[in-house]
């Protein structure tokens, strides 16, 4: 089955030459020019790579449509613009975009960037863990099969964890990553959302397999015998 690009370009001649390119390369191609329309389209055609510029039509700008994507799944996400500059390269990339390519670009070159993040894709979407299973492209938890129903931030906090097995984090290194502020000591919203997750993921919540206190220091997701 062809892996489907969504394509965000307002300049015709450039979105031309790349939708070109991607058909060579035996992609489909999904396009438009706008940030509100993108949304629509990823939602109902569900693409596996995002192609964007930053400066569009519109009210919203690539930076908004790849935050907007970043709270609905992990799907590649390639910046292409004028804006070479270093900050606008680290804005990007600190948004959650995979990739940055100022223009001008070699079409070859971009062709070459795709086809990492689709392989680099393809081998890390699912992660296993026993009954436990993580779609880190739609971000999709199952149990047992199982769809589980979490929140946004109890999600972003298990996807910290189970991409890092067996790494111990401290408690406000898991606040700063979630809530974008520092705790100032008050871990009681983190204490209730790690409470809550393991009511969904965990057989007794009460002894953990998965999501493991570190006393005095923070939390850690442990990789069950059998896990990857």
């Amino acid at each position: 089955m062809e892996n489907k690009i969504l394509l965000i370009e307002d300049d015709a001649d450039i979105a031309g030459l790349i939708e070109i390119y991607l058909r060579k390369s035996g992609y489909e191609v999904v396009q438009t020019d706008h940030v509100e329309e993108a949304i629509l389209l990823y939602d109902s055609e569900h693409p596996d790579l995002i192609i964007s510029d930053i400066q569009l039509p519109g009210k919203l700008s690539g930076y908004d449509l790849c935050k907007i994507i970043r709270d609905k799944s992990q799907t590649p996400f390639i910046f292409i613009s004028c804006k070479g500059e270093i900050e606008e390269i680290i804005d990007g990339i600190e948004l959650g975009a995979d990739d940055y390519l100022p223009k001008p670009f070699d079409p070859l070159e971009l062709m070459v960037r795709v086809k990492a993040r689709l392989r680099y894709k393809t081998k890390k979407e699912l992660l296993k863990f026993d009954q436990l299973e993580i779609n880190l492209n739609n971000l999709q938890v199952k149990k047992d099969g199982n769809e589980i129903v979490l929140a946004r931030k109890e999600r972003e906090i298990l996807l910290l964890l189970c991409q890092n097995p067996n790494k111990v984090f401290e408690s406000e290194e898991i606040y700063k990553h979630v809530w974008k502020q520092d705790s100032m000591g008050d871990y009681r919203s983190l204490l209730v959302h790690i409470s809550n997750l393991r009511k969904k993921i965990e057989n007794d919540p009460n002894h953990p397999v998965y999501i493991k206190t570190i006393r005095g220091v923070g939390y850690q997701f442990e990789t069950p015998s059998g896990g990857n």
